[in-house]
């Protein structure tokens, strides 16, 4: 019976995962549609791997 449990459990948390993903992208449209260009949260998560690959471009370039 305690697989019950663990089902319930699953189920309860993919749809406050869901129901916190339509939240977040019906803030994200809103803070888009205002014209808010200040998106540095997601900026600083794409910024970083483009930056490892020029260093090692350089890296190779001097080599």
């Amino acid at each position: 019976m305690s697989w019950i449990y663990l089902v319930g459990a699953a189920v309860l948390a993919l749809l406050l995962a869901g129901f916190a993903f339509i939240l977040f992208r019906k803030k994200l449209d809103v803070a888009m549609s205002a014209g808010e260009t200040d998106m540095t949260q997601f900026q600083l998560q794409q910024e970083p791997p483009k930056a490892r690959r020029r260093w090692w471009r350089l890296t190779i370039e001097r080599d």
